[in-house]
């Protein structure tokens, strides 16, 4: 199948064709996050720790009541 669009698509290697050679190239490269997914955002430390004293200190006032 002659496809124009390149990767979106599925032309991987970029010859004009989806096929076989295509597959095989998705399929070596089948989890490899090394795109733009590996850099999500993960919390601050301080955050958690704010997180952590918050609950402490509800768990004090209601132990308290």
């Amino acid at each position: 199948l002659e496809i124009a669009g390149g990767f979106s698509v599925g032309d991987f290697n970029d010859d004009g064709w989806v096929n076989a050679a295509d597959a095989a190239i998705l399929a070596a490269n089948w989890g490899d996050h090394t795109g733009g997914e590996a850099n999500a955002p993960v919390p601050e430390p301080s955050i958690i720790a704010a997180l952590l004293a918050g609950l402490a200190s509800l768990a004090c006032i209601r132990r308290n009541k």
